[in-house]
Parts: structure tokens; sequence; C-alpha cells
């Protein structure tokens, strides 16, 4: 099926090529997962802050004594929870979509976002060193 979607897409108009690897381009398309996936630990982070802010605040109270201005909302533990939530799903959607241009989209292994060509040397090297131990132990 996807050898079908490519050879389509490869077809439909000379434009899309040139589309297909300006997004396969690793520095566009990393560019553009930096910018939403650091967006939402951005505000994940903002209410991390904020809920240390609150629970400094609840401390500071107790050390005082005050124990009836006490306010469990200054946690804000509810905004935490979302905020986490959301950047865990985000992630998950742009891992699923890395994976699915990689799939349907790059036409050859080179062509991939998560294409690193010091990996390919890395196994082509291990292949050789499996191949010379399995000769020495015949």
């Amino acid at each position: 099926m996807q050898k079908n979607i490519r050879k389509h897409i490869s077809k439909a108009h000379p434009h899309i090529n040139e589309f297909r690897s300006f997004m396969t381009n690793d520095k566009v398309f990393g560019f553009a997962v930096g910018v939403v996936v650091g967006n939402s630990v951005t505000s994940l982070i903002k209410t991390v802050v904020t809920s240390v802010r609150g629970l400094i605040h609840i401390l500071f109270v107790l050390i005082i004594g005050h124990w009836n201005q006490i306010n469990l909302k200054d946690l804000r533990l509810g905004e935490l929870f979302d905020s986490s939530v959301t950047t865990i799903i985000i992630a998950g959607i742009v891992y699923l979509i890395i994976k699915f241009m990689d799939n349907v989209w790059a036409a050859k292994p080179s062509d991939k976002f998560t294409y690193n060509p010091q990996i390919e040397l890395l196994k082509s090297i291990d292949d050789k060193l499996d191949k010379l131990v399995d000769n020495e132990y015949q």
C-alpha cells in the first residue's frame, strides 16, 4: 500500500516531489517539531514554576504558623496535571506524524527524517565483526 501511495504522489504533479523533498528535509521538519514540542514544554514549565511558587507559599504560611491561611488551590495541581497530559499527547502526535512521514513520504532510507548515516555505518561494522567472529570460531 505504501508503494502505491508513493507512486501516486510522485506521478501527481512535479511540485509534489519538490514539496516532499522540502518536508523530509531534516532541518525544516526538525525546526517545526522543535517549535511545536517546545511550545508545549514551555507551557509545562510555566505550570511547574507556578505550582512550586504555591508550594513555597504554603510552606511559608506553615512556618509562620497562620494555619487558617493555607489554601491548597495555590498548588494548582489540576493545571499541572492538565499541562503534563497535554505535553504527552502533543509529543505522541508529533511522533506519529514523523513515523507517518517516514513510512509514506520517504522514497528511500536516506530521505527519512530519522535517518542517520552514522548508525548505518555502525550496523555495517557490526555485521562485519559478526562475520569475522563466526568465521574464526568455525
